[in-house]
């Protein structure tokens, strides 16, 4: 938001420069008016043109720019503008400065995607990924480009009375409309493509499609992504969705007399007269006339901030509206979970099935700076970057309520940012609590008929008994060992595709290509491991590097690794038990580095201690005293190795799995086997 200050220096400087100005070209006319005696009707004169001045920029409206080059403006990359002159050539505008692009001599059209323009002319596209261009050939002259338009897959171009379409994909040219396009500035691509011929809305990629015949001529148009097509005519605002044309009466203020021209963003839908600007609220449906300008208007532009560009033949206009600098926020598209379950902003109950969440959400009416960064966060400290989709996975939820922030941090100022809260809702699986006490449950019925058992069988069948007793446990834990060896977190197999699926959004594809790469590799030597008790360490080593490799693209690159190998060769080939580490990887992650302000680090070696191998992951975490408490799930599969490990050792040590504290942080101690 500006200060008033600021604003009220812009109305100073404005109304003295346009009073110097004017003074100088009424200067004969002063002297006119002064023999005529008619001083006093010059100093009524200068006074009403003062306030008719002080008016319009009071009401928002700014001429940035003076001269009457300008002929159209498009939007361009990084929150800029394209400033087209008479004949065709492009000024790069960035709110302050202007300067010519490097690479272009006459742009036509630009986004991120692909530039259209002139070069020695000839018309030339230009693909900006792998800069692959298509020569159309000198048939093409910049004065006669009236229109260029981009849906998906197509870009339109209005030259002359002809519409060309070139298809994006395979870089070909096609002529739609022929020496009957007799108003190219009724052409308009948003979510699809609309054109107005005479009294019919056309699909210009199809001209037999007619959407809808008005009974009047239709002067001008634009579309909205939520209210359809808004046309103008007979001097009335219609909007056309669903087969259905009707007119439109703000519920405030009414529709201004003789528009010719009329631009929509997400919120605001402006209204040009020959003089004024005005603009329709959708939120709160009313209409006001909210600035003047000068001159005739040669072109209107709307920017994805909301504001408003005009170019006339007296300079460039830019218009801001006052709650576009005090009031921002967020729209939320969709929110859905990989079950394909939809949810409402207001009532996000998860499915107990969805193991992650994508909020698509998009940030408007911001004011026109340069930088915005959108971020989510749960705790309100660690805060992520995101574009316009978040994916959560559902195990950085907690049971019950879960309060998701949102903000928008402009020019990196956290004074100014903005704020939104979405509450999700995370429920305890069903199957989950009766597991917990139907397991329970059992075990406690066996003991009961063991005792029995023994008790009935008394000293004839009490070695038996103890003997089925040990077999029984023993095939209990090696069936929990082997459940264990082949059970996967379906969280982590999520989060590791979501995360390759936002390197790919991103188009980082040498980094979607390596995580793509070490999943993998992970995956096969997971399975290939699985169907044997032990493994080699070197094995193990490059498992345990694949999953950490995995776990830092799914974690936003917020710790590093390192997996130290033994130099002895034969120590490498040496067997151990399968999946004994990485639950202790694991829980370093989870426990120890993930809930830290500063860089996490995870080591891992091997020594030789005492005639055992013994394996050590260390991390700078929390430490395990705090980290304790919070690892009481992870209990379970730690106890099952501990009693894996002494099996396989037949208890000749008391301890094998030892924890030290560090400063930061916590050393897990994995004794292994004896060497």
């Amino acid at each position: 938001m500006y200060h008033p200050l600021y604003r009220f220096a812009q109305v100073i400087i404005v109304l003295i420069k346009l009073f110097v100005l004017r003074n100088l070209l009424l200067c004969g006319r002063f002297f006119y008016f002064y023999k005529q005696g008619c001083l006093m009707r010059y100093t009524l004169f200068t006074l009403v043109f003062c306030f008719a001045t002080f008016h319009s920029s009071a009401n928002g409206l700014e001429k940035r720019l003076t001269g009457d080059e300008f002929s159209k403006v498009i939007p361009y990359l990084n929150n800029s503008i394209l400033l087209i002159d008479i004949e065709g050539s492009a000024k790069l505008f960035n709110g302050s400065t202007i300067h010519t692009p490097d690479k272009f001599d006459k742009i036509v059209y630009a986004d991120s995607e692909f530039v259209l323009f002139f070069q020695e002319d000839n018309l030339i596209l230009e693909r900006t990924e792998d800069n692959k261009t298509m020569n159309f050939g000198g048939g093409f002259s910049p004065s006669k480009m009236h229109r260029v338009e981009r849906s998906k897959k197509n870009l339109l171009f209005a030259h002359e009375n002809d519409l060309y379409r070139i298809d994006l994909e395979d870089l070909t040219t096609k002529i739609l409309i022929e020496n009957n396009l007799y108003d190219s500035s009724n052409l308009i691509c948003q979510n699809n493509c609309v054109l107005a011929l005479g009294k019919l809305l056309l699909n210009p990629l199809n001209t037999s499609e007619v959407l809808y015949e008005s009974p009047i001529p239709i002067d001008r148009i634009d579309t909205h992504s939520k209210h359809g097509i808004l046309f103008l005519s007979n001097n009335l605002l219609w909007i056309y969705k669903d087969g259905e044309a009707k007119t439109m009466s703000p519920a405030q203020g009414r529709i201004p007399m003789k528009p010719i021209d009329l631009k929509s963003s997400e919120r605001y839908l402006y209204l040009i007269t020959e003089q004024e600007v005005h603009v329709f609220d959708w939120l709160s449906s009313s209409m006001e006339k909210v600035g003047l300008f000068t001159g005739d208007l040669r072109h209107s532009m709307t920017d994805h901030w909301g504001n408003l560009w005009l170019t006339t033949s007296t300079g460039l206009w830019n218009y801001t509206p006052d709650e576009l600098q005090k009031e921002s926020y967020f729209i939320i598209d969709k929110i859905v979970d990989d079950q394909s379950s939809s949810y409402s902003i207001n009532n996000i109950n998860l499915n107990q099935d969805a193991n992650y969440l994508s909020i698509h959400s998009k940030l408007i009416y911001l004011p026109n700076k340069k930088e915005v960064d959108t971020e989510w966060s749960f705790d309100g400290k660690s805060w992520k970057k995101y574009d316009e989709e978040i994916i959560i996975p559902i195990s950085m939820l907690t049971h019950g309520q879960n309060e998701l922030l949102l903000r928008a941090t402009i020019d990196h100022n956290q004074v100014h940012s903005i704020g939104k809260k979405i509450i999700i809702l995370k429920s305890r699986k069903t199957s989950g609590i009766l597991a917990w006490i139907l397991f329970p449950l059992l075990a406690f019925m066996s003991l009961v008929s063991l005792l029995s058992l023994r008790n009935s069988r008394k000293e004839r069948a009490s070695m038996k008994t103890e003997i089925e007793k040990i077999r029984a446990e023993a095939q209990l834990v090696q069936s929990e060992i082997k459940n264990d060896q082949l059970k996967m977190n379906p969280h982590f197999l999520f989060n590791a595709l979501a995360s390759v699926n936002g390197l790919i959004a991103q188009q980082k594809i040498p980094e979607a290509r390596a995580a793509i790469n070490s999943f993998s590799k992970f995956l096969r030597e997971f399975l290939y491991s699985s169907d044997s008790n032990e493994i080699s360490l070197e094995s193990e080593c490059s498992l345990l590097e694949n999953y950490l490799n995995i776990e830092k693209i799914c974690r936003g690159q917020s710790f590093e690794f390192e997996v130290q190998k033994i130099e002895d060769e034969l120590l490498l080939e040496t067997p151990i038990p399968n999946m004994v580490l990485q639950p202790f990887v694991e829980n370093a992650i989870i426990h120890g580095v993930n809930k830290i302000s500063y860089p996490g680090y995870i080591k891992v070696y091997f020594t030789i201690e005492d005639s055992y191998l013994v394996a050590h992951v260390e991390d700078n975490g929390v430490g395990f005293a705090k980290a304790k408490t919070k690892a009481e799930h992870k209990s379970l599969a730690i106890n099952l190795i501990k009693k894996r490990l002494q099996n396989l050792d037949l208890g000749s040590r008391k301890e094998y799995v030892v924890y030290e504290p560090l400063n930061p942080g916590t050393r897990a101690k994995i004794y292994l086997r004896r060497i």
